[in-house]
């Protein structure tokens, strides 16, 4: 186990190292991202929507049976 965490570390470090030095290295202008936000923003209203939906029926007409 600790020669599994050491390689771990060794591997981590490495990439930590090789990401720094190719961000320095790096000469072409970093262009802006995605902003993926507001597809986020719909999924979570979607899934909101799915389990108010069907989700909490389910689970009302289930405790009321077993009751």
């Amino acid at each position: 186990m600790k020669r599994f965490l050491f390689i771990l570390v060794i591997v981590m470090l490495t990439l930590a190292i090789s990401m720094s030095l190719a961000e320095a290295a790096d000469a072409a202008p970093v262009l802006p991202g995605i902003d993926l936000t507001p597809l986020f923003q719909a999924l979570i209203g979607f899934l909101a929507a799915l389990v108010t939906y069907k989700l909490i029926p389910w689970i009302k007409a289930r405790t009321t049976a077993q009751q």
